[in-house]
């Protein structure tokens, strides 16, 4: 039986938004993406639509190459790879090309991120954050189900998944470089901007 390999991209750039994550949840990572090929430039998640605005979110096409990742220099990542048949392999890529042909229907769950925190799974049919959609197009795939709600599953649950393999850690601005040898260029918000005291206060929290 043919395999195909497919790739989790676990990070932590320290976003506001992710420091918030990392905050209430005690994760190492607070994020996770979905990747297909081994070129590792292209990921799928839930996230941010618009690069300077993380209120604006839902069903994204991340680029770890040029896009969002570009502007966190210290962003941490993990990069997991998972063999999978063929048929599980189909069944995923259907599952994304729905999402992305119906991306204008859905958002980003920002209630369900602070009522699993209380322990509550808020699950809805059009709006996901980032470990409760790749655990849906995971079951929809018949690659893995949890044992409990997807509202509560976070990123690291996945490195728990049996046959999964670490591949590579450390920082994504290294990853890049050795990549494709570019490196992170900073760029200044002209959309939406928070103090630094701000971000340095949920961080240290």
């Amino acid at each position: 039986m043919e395999k195909r390999n497919i790739y989790l991209l676990l990070s932590y750039t320290g976003s506001i938004v992710s420091s918030l994550i990392k905050r209430f949840s005690d994760l190492e990572y607070s994020h996770i993406s979905i990747g297909i090929d081994d070129t590792f430039k292209t990921f799928y998640s839930f996230g941010r639509i618009m690069e300077w605005n993380p209120i604006i979110a839902g069903f994204v096409q991340e680029n770890v190459k040029d896009g969002v990742y570009t502007r966190f220099d210290n962003a941490k990542y993990a990069l997991y790879k998972l063999e999978i048949s063929q048929e599980q392999y189909s069944e995923l890529v259907a599952e994304l090309k729905y999402f992305e042909k119906n991306k204008k229907a859905f958002r980003y769950n920002f209630a369900g991120l602070l009522s699993a925190k209380a322990g509550i799974s808020l699950d809805r049919s059009n709006a996901y954050f980032c470990s409760q959609f790749a655990a849906r197009v995971f079951e929809k795939a018949d690659i893995y189900k949890f044992d409990k709600k997807r509202g509560l599953i976070s990123p690291m649950d996945f490195t728990k998944i049996p046959e999964i393999d670490l591949i590579s850690s450390g920082e994504l601005n290294e990853f890049r470089k050795f990549q494709w040898n570019v490196t992170t260029e900073k760029k200044n918000s002209t959309i939406l901007k928070y103090p630094k005291e701000l971000i340095s206060r949920i961080r240290n929290a």
